[in-house]
């Protein structure tokens, strides 16, 4: 027991389950309540989908956060990158999550330790708000080189500040990036836009 029961699967499609809640997700992922039991995803696996999984909410991130966490560490002390994560796609949108949860804002700040092949990540519909986008900007700044290429956090409530820090981000961190979804930031007016739009044409931005 403690093996993944099926450790070729490559893809995992769980979107809109409403029934999904962050507890069951977060037993699924790390251990369950039964005595003896090891949780934890196929270690092969490349694609999760959790989209409009509305309950999974900061404890079901918490819980993928924290299998990526045993990956790594599995890797290291082996010396070995076969057991760490090799999810290159992660779709969390509308998933409930409230960036205003510190708890919230260290999960995100660890993703792309945990999962350091990640390519998409798509975060929209969540209320990152100014200190979840804040910790994701600083999770992009972490690392000098990511392989990201796909970031989506429309509808997300990000203000100026935050978005330029997510901008600055990506220009330091992505070299491959090549698709930025920030539609529905209703805080941002009109003349700011212009100024971080500056940014992902090689222009400075304004921080304030």
């Amino acid at each position: 027991e403690g093996r993944s029961a099926c450790p070729d699967l490559r893809r995992l499609d769980l979107a809109k389950n409403a029934s999904l809640s962050g507890q069951a997700w977060y037993d699924v992922c790390v251990g369950g309540r039964e005595g003896g039991r090891e949780g934890g995803l196929p270690v092969g696996l490349e694609e999760l989908n959790l989209a409009h999984c509305k309950r999974l909410g900061e404890r079901g991130l918490m819980g993928l956060v924290l299998w990526g966490q045993r990956l790594l560490k599995s890797s290291s002390s082996s010396s070995s990158s076969s057991s760490s994560s090799r999810l290159v796609f992660l779709d969390l949108s509308y998933m409930g999550l409230d960036g205003g949860c510190v708890t919230t804002q260290q999960n995100l700040k660890d993703l792309f330790v945990v999962f350091p092949c990640l390519k998409t990540l798509n975060l929209r519909g969540n209320r990152l708000g100014k200190e979840g986008g804040r910790a994701l900007a600083d999770a992009l700044k972490q690392r000098s080189s990511l392989p990201l290429e796909v970031l989506d956090v429309s509808e997300t409530g990000l203000n100026y500040t935050t978005v330029v820090a997510l901008l600055e981000g990506l220009r330091f961190s992505c070299g491959a990036f090549r698709e930025l979804g920030l539609g529905g930031q209703n805080e941002l007016e009109s003349p700011n836009w212009e100024k971080a739009m500056r940014i992902l044409g090689g222009g400075g931005g304004e921080g304030g």
